[in-house]
């Protein structure tokens, strides 16, 4: 469902747009954005709009005026206390490996949860990658917090 609307996009450009598809400018609050590397809470969205006029234009509007985000860093710094080891560190987002960190940008209203793979303590591996860490943020729009009585 967070498929983070690629494939909605994507196939409206391509039924939109025919035959001469060409991947769309996005604007996000009529700013330009990449796509691939904004993580934009559904539920924040206020509407979407597409234009064709010689090119191909994706309008996305939030309902807060300005899009509140995070970045990668920012996210570690908030919601863990391991600290990024750059050339030791790799980065996924609901498990997809994120190749270029710079440029991502996460909305604030996620609930975002971050899981934390260490290497250290497996003997099959060299030396050489028991020193990787894999965050892997979580980005949820429903909380999974249930109340759960004493008992």
């Amino acid at each position: 469902m967070l498929t983070r609307f690629s494939i909605l996009f994507l196939s409206i450009g391509f039924f939109t747009f025919g035959q001469d598809f060409s991947e769309p400018t996005y604007y996000l609050n009529k700013k330009v954005i990449d796509f691939k590397k904004v993580y934009i809470f559904r539920k924040g969205i206020d509407s979407i709009s597409m234009k064709k006029n010689g090119v191909n234009e994706i309008y996305i509007t939030t309902k807060e005026e300005k899009f509140t985000y995070l970045t990668i860093d920012e996210i570690i710094k908030k919601y863990s206390k391991e600290k990024i080891v750059r050339g030791s560190t790799l980065f996924k987002i609901n498990g997809k490996i994120i190749q270029d960190t710079s440029g991502v940008k996460i909305d604030n209203l996620f609930y975002i949860h971050i899981e934390i793979d260490s290497f250290s303590n497996y003997n099959y591996l060299s030396d050489n990658y028991k020193s990787l860490k894999i965050f892997n943020i979580i980005l949820k729009e429903e909380s999974d917090y249930q109340y759960k009585p004493d008992r």
